[in-house]
């Protein structure tokens, strides 16, 4: 959700890696909430520290808190019988982005965190491929 320009590299530094539409499918957005031991764990060995002690980073690390008029548009799918992920981080994400100003929708799809089934699937490949038609191939 941020430019990342690395000027270090002459050819590439005129280049953004601002992306400019975002699928997230079942994707944690804020990881400054609540978690269960196993995520906690995860999230304090891949952050290099606790929430109690380096908030700051958890907080830096999470999609939500980047939410801006300068995102780009955003397809949100999630599963609504997650396990993983809850609901409520999608709808999180959501709400922020929209409340930024940019475009961005939400589709609950019934099933699991990794869509298991063949309607789910089906579904979410011609919602990816509707959505960056409709965002990438007027870039072209």
């Amino acid at each position: 959700m941020e430019d990342t320009r690395d000027n270090s590299d002459p050819a590439l530094a005129k280049y953004s890696s601002r992306v400019q539409a975002v699928v997230d499918v079942s994707g944690p957005a804020d990881f400054t909430t609540e978690r269960d031991p196993d995520g906690k764990a995860f999230l304090t060995a891949f952050l290099g520290g606790d929430y109690a002690h380096h908030a700051e980073i958890w907080r830096e690390a999470s999609p939500a808190f980047h939410a801006s008029k300068a995102a780009a548009p955003f397809l949100i799918v999630h599963g609504t019988q997650d396990e993983n992920v809850p609901m409520a981080q999608s709808q999180e994400l959501l709400d922020k982005l929209q409340s930024a100003g940019v475009s961005a929708s939400l589709i609950k799809v019934n099933d699991v965190h990794t869509f298991q089934t063949a309607d789910a699937k089906r579904l979410l490949a011609l919602q990816t491929l509707a959505f960056f038609d409709r965002y990438l191939a007027a870039a072209h």
